[in-house]
């Protein structure tokens, strides 16, 4: 599952380790380059895949992403690790005061301001 914080400017697994089997698209509405805020996910088995490159044992922080594009989450059936949030660097961010909205099965927008 992913949830949008930080009024969609931020994405996140949840809080918590991450499930097994997850999946989820995210979809960028405006070019942004992503910070990565936490990044705990199992090295070769879960990935999040950001311009057709997998990112696992390593975050994609600092890699720009263009408006249009997705990103997808996949996790596999075993090791849950602590998971991830990326947020977009052309926003100040400060922590939300809304319950993340769970987006399972549907696309995530993130989207700067």
């Amino acid at each position: 599952a992913c949830y949008t914080t930080a009024s969609g400017t931020c994405v996140t697994d949840g809080g918590g380790n991450y499930g097994n089997d997850e999946q989820c698209v995210i979809d960028v509405l405006r070019s942004t380059s992503l910070v990565a805020i936490d990044w705990g996910v199992e090295a070769d088995f879960d990935t999040l895949t950001v311009n057709g490159l997998n990112y696992s044992g390593n975050s994609p922080g600092g890699v720009t992403v263009n408006a249009g594009t997705s990103m997808l989450w996949a996790s596999d059936g075993s090791v849950t690790m602590a998971g991830f949030t990326l947020c977009a660097t052309n926003n100040t961010f400060a922590p939300s005061t809304v319950a993340p909205t769970q987006v399972a099965g549907a696309p995530t927008t993130v989207a700067p301001t």
